[in-house]
């Protein structure tokens, strides 16, 4: 399954919460971003709507959607939060903390990087995150065009 245009390809009717029933544990979503130099870009470069380059990082739509920013936001960070209740509701959250807890102990983990991992989700789970970043564009770019000789 793949992201693409605000439908997730591969899903029951292209819906983003058809892809809910899709998701296992360790799961997650990305958007379609195309690059420069690749196929999909040559495929859509004329329908790109930024030219924002710390958009097309597979997480943000750089391509139109089919729903209005806001609401493809948010049912794109449902599918992360549903891919960690997936995830506790099939292994238990309790074995889960506990198999966390022995990597932990094991060194197989820091607890900078556990930290990390728990913050992640949490941000990846808010639409916020991912709104903030459209919000923070137009500065963005003109910082940027600044930069650029006259």
């Amino acid at each position: 399954m793949q992201l693409h245009n605000g439908e997730v390809e591969g899903a029951p009717n292209g819906e983003v919460g058809g892809a809910r029933s899709f998701l296992t544990p360790g799961s997650g979503s990305v958007g379609m971003t195309p690059l420069p130099g690749t196929d999909l870009w040559d495929e859509v470069e004329d329908q790109v709507n930024t030219k924002d380059w710390q958009l097309f990082d597979i997480a943000h739509a750089v391509l139109p959607t089919k729903m209005p920013l806001d609401e493809f936001y948010r049912q794109y960070a449902g599918l992360w939060s549903h891919a960690n209740d997936v995830r506790y509701r099939l292994r238990g959250r309790m074995r889960v903390h506990l198999e966390l807890a022995a990597a932990l102990a094991q060194g197989k983990v820091s607890v900078g990087a556990l930290r990390k991992g728990m913050r992640m989700g949490l941000v990846l789970s808010s639409p916020k995150t991912f709104l903030r970043a459209h919000e923070e564009s137009p500065e963005r770019l003109s910082r940027g065009a600044e930069l650029l000789p006259s």
